[in-house]
């Protein structure tokens, strides 16, 4: 028997949401072979799977079809249930057996990274492709596109992408902001404060949308999963620690200023690296490094800083890899989804 929630649903109204901006800035998303950025919804194309598609990362589009699909493709009526907060067998599967798994693990710290890229991708592109010169497709005349070459670039446009975005901002603290304040008081006193501030510069605009991809992940945690909160918790802090919260004393620092690293930092990551090199064989270059301070960073908000302080060298490198290869298990999980 279906179920329907009370609650109102938050899915559905930033889902909403973003239809409406799209009022304001067509949407437009890269062909396949980069040659030019086509207008993604108009007429009867605005459908929930066109939607879906657009608004959402590949990972949780992945994580959005049905276990037991036959064709592995995004369904309209599952997706139909989750908007209207339907608890089906279709969406029970979708929610219990891919979204809590993964969101509920250092995998959806992963997740909700790739989801504030792709969204601020999109409505970057949209505003640049926005002002740029328009072609009409002769195959559907209602269809318009921009060259790649023709599209403004980001400098172009930034004083407007600015306000455009400022504009989100505002909109997003009515009706998405009044239910996270009804039904989700941890996450709106989370980022009040940091809604409140204008959108001035990259920082402010990447912390916005950091704040958007968490609060759509959230309206996808239908039953309420507290390991998947925790992980939103972690990510948000990610951005606005320097406004919610004080920074711990000893933090582990940007490869962008390495040389202030202590001597103890460099040699956990160092070693660290080595030894992920020879268990999984992943190359030692800086992307590594990045991930493994991501990780140890995340580490750090869950366990407190006291508790991984007291840890020994062998310690957190052991941890270090625990983490590291649920991560890599996890990719290869949904990796084995994606070529099904």
């Amino acid at each position: 028997m279906n179920q329907e929630s009370k609650i109102k649903s938050l899915l559905d109204a930033l889902l909403r949401y973003f239809e409406d901006f799209n009022g304001e800035v067509p949407y437009f998303e890269p062909t396949g072979d980069g040659s030019r950025y086509v207008e993604a919804i108009h007429g009867d194309s605005h459908s929930i799977l066109t939607f879906w598609e657009l608004l959402f990362c590949q990972d949780i589009n992945a994580l959005s079809i049905a276990p037991r699909s036959r064709n592995r493709t995004l369904n309209k009526d599952a997706l139909g249930a989750l908007r209207r907060n339907v608890i089906n067998d279709k969406s029970q599967a979708i929610i219990r057996r891919n979204y809590i798994p993964n969101f509920s693990s250092s995998r959806g710290l992963t997740v909700m990274e790739g989801q504030k890229k792709h969204l601020r991708n999109v409505v970057e592109m949209s505003i640049q492709a926005k002002d740029s010169k328009k072609t009409r497709d002769p195959r559907r005349t209602e269809d318009r596109f921009v060259w790649t070459k023709d599209l403004k670039s980001r400098e172009e446009v930034v004083v407007y992408l600015y306000q455009l975005i400022d504009l989100l901002r505002e909109t997003f603290q009515r009706e998405p902001m009044r239910i996270l304040n009804e039904k989700y008081q941890w996450f709106y006193q989370l980022v009040q404060e940091a809604l409140d501030a204008s959108i001035e510069d990259d920082s402010s605009e990447e912390r916005f949308f950091a704040v958007l991809a968490a609060a759509l992940v959230l309206s996808l945690n239908f039953v309420q999963d507290e390991g998947t909160n925790e992980k939103i918790r972690e990510f948000l802090l990610r951005y606005l620690m320097p406004k919610t919260q004080k920074a711990p004393k000893k933090k582990f620092v940007s490869h962008k200023k390495e040389a202030v690293r202590t001597d103890e930092e460099r040699k956990l990551l160092e070693k660290s690296a080595i030894f992920v090199n020879r268990r999984f064989g992943r190359e030692m270059d800086q992307d590594l490094i990045d991930e493994l301070e991501t990780i140890i960073y995340a580490l750090i908000l869950q366990l407190t800083e006291e508790i991984w302080t007291q840890y020994t060298l062998s310690q957190k490198i052991q941890t270090i890899l625990e983490e590291y290869q649920e991560v890599m298990e996890l990719d290869e999980m949904l990796s084995k989804d994606l070529s099904r």
